[in-house]
């Protein structure tokens, strides 16, 4: 986008409205050198650009920024893992419309009671708030509060499900209606669940669902409580702009020594998953060349078999071993110091990947 740049900023020019008494027209007068950008609909947001988003064409940009500022929180899933029997929670599909504020005259607001987390007792499967929070609502916030406070909440319904608990799950859109002097606050089908209790047997396992808040600490990183399984995946922007690969090289110079108590080592500053080491010596155009790749993390019986080749006049493949204790590779050979990877003068060359 760019800037106005006129030539007179503030300048106006204020022309009288023919037949209108203290009336007039005004008119820019600054001559711009740089008209710069236009402020409207098609350079914020315009229709194509919102319905990449899923959003409608009375979406606002405030509506793009809420649904990307969500990737920038912490994510987690979790999933019904019933490890015992007892009662657990059963979500079904709201019908008609969730009332969830009703203001006269546009003045009055509500305050709603949520809560991120619900309590189930195991003796007769009521209901209760788990660490209750509360907000002010009204149709005029109602958008900004469901984005900000109510998705991804349970609260205690009222109006025609008063007897029932709902869930507004993370995607949901809220409707604030005009109806006379009332203003309706409300979630349509679709946007809301209905939230009872069920016993059910032990063993059951049910389907993923993802959660997300600003609070690292406001689900379980992993295992089961409360009847969850829970897993943290962490903040998708971040998992996408630094992706968590790691890569090491070094080299060292083959001493010549080989056998169980000479062990070749190579110490890495992580655990990589794949490791590999070559050696490259030129000799009257021979090229003798060592090269092992494979996976990091061993069985852990500690003599774990592999082959490494050596190719010169001759070619051989010997049978090695190796073992791992934390970030150190350790390799030896019962052969010799070639099939060890430390072949006495030669220059070797490691990588790690993680």
């Amino acid at each position: 986008m760019q800037d106005r740049t006129p030539k007179y900023p503030g300048r106006v020019t204020i022309l009288p409205v023919q037949g209108l008494e203290n009336t007039y027209t005004m008119e820019r007068a600054d001559e711009p050198t740089q008209p710069g950008t236009p402020l409207n609909k098609a350079t914020l947001l315009n229709d194509l650009s919102a319905e990449m988003f899923g959003f409608g064409a009375d979406a606002v940009p405030d509506d793009i920024f809420s649904f990307l500022g969500v990737f920038n929180l912490h994510w987690w899933r979790r999933r019904v893992n019933t490890a015992s029997a007892g009662y657990q929670e059963v979500r079904t599909p709201g019908t008609g419309a969730y009332q969830l504020c009703v203001a006269y005259s546009g003045s009055n607001d509500d305050i709603v009671k949520y809560t991120k987390s619900i309590s189930i007792d195991q003796t007769n499967g009521e209901i209760t708030y788990l660490n209750q929070q509360s907000v002010d609502i009204s149709y005029r916030t109602a958008e900004s509060i469901n984005r900000s406070y109510l998705r991804g909440c349970y609260i205690k319904a009222s109006g025609s499900y008063e007897d029932d608990w709902v869930y507004i799950p993370t995607n949901a859109a809220i409707s604030a209606v005009n109806s006379g002097d009332e203003y309706i606050v409300r979630y349509d089908a679709g946007n809301f669940y209905t939230v009872s209790s069920e016993y059910k047997m032990a063993g059951e396992i049910g389907d993923w669902e993802y959660l997300y808040s600003a609070d690292r600490s406001a689900y379980p990183d992993s295992g089961i409580s409360g009847n969850y399984e829970y897993e943290y995946i962490g903040v998708p922007y971040e998992n996408f702009t630094h992706m968590p690969v790691k890569i090491e090289t070094g080299s060292y110079i083959g001493t010549g020594t080989s056998g169980n108590d000479n062990k070749t080592e190579i110490t890495f500053t992580f655990p990589p998953k794949i490791w590999g080491v070559t050696a490259f010596r030129d000799t009257n155009r021979k090229l003798h060349a060592i090269l092992n790749i494979f996976p990091f993390e061993p069985p852990t019986d500690g003599n774990n078999l592999i082959f490494i080749s050596y190719s010169g006049a001759d070619s051989y493949s010997r049978e090695s071993y190796y073992s791992i204790d934390g970030n150190t590779l350790r390799i030896w050979s019962l052969y010799d110091a070639k099939y060890q990877l430390n072949n006495s003068g030669y220059t070797y060359y490691y990588f790690g990947i993680g």
